[in-house]
């Protein structure tokens, strides 16, 4: 008997009712909208971090994250190579030596992230080659090549 009486109600003022069950639709959808629009974000800079940067699995040596310093580097280094060598579920891996310092030119100077990396094992884990807009990455025969980004390249006017 109740649910009939709510039942009414809710259809004595048609236009009322519409424009509140319009109200909550939308209000569920844009909830909808946007909590699969931040999921899909998210998604992206997990993809992007795992695939530029971080890569799924880092080892460090226990000290490093603490004080990033070039001195914490991974102890019997070779012997930890042998053994991601032999691992079947291991599909690439990549040195990388990461230090902070300062770059300059005649016009600028500018701190930055330094990273040293393994040209070979670099192609296999990361997809930096194809985000080259000027210039070539490891295909030169200079010694010890350096790459930077079009921003720093252009406030260091170069």
């Amino acid at each position: 008997m109740v649910l009939k009486i709510a039942w009414r109600n809710i259809w004595r003022n048609k236009r009322r009712s519409l424009v509140v069950i319009v109200a909550i639709a939308l209000g569920i959808w844009s909830i909808i909208f946007i909590t699969g629009f931040a999921d899909g974000m998210y998604k992206t800079m997990i993809d992007n971090a795992i695939e530029n940067q971080y890569s799924h699995i880092q080892v460090h040596h226990p000290e490093y994250k603490v004080d990033r310093e070039l001195k914490y580097t991974i102890p019997e280094f070779d012997q930890l190579t042998r053994v991601l060598d032999t691992m079947s579920t291991v599909k690439a891996y990549s040195s990388r030596v990461i230090n902070q310092g300062m770059i300059a030119s005649p016009k600028s100077a500018q701190g930055i992230q330094i990273i040293g990396i393994n040209r070979e094992q670099e192609d296999r884990v990361s997809k930096i080659k194809s985000k080259i807009v000027e210039g070539s990455l490891f295909e030169t025969k200079k010694k010890t090549p350096i790459v930077i980004s079009k921003a720093l390249a252009e406030l260091l006017n170069v």
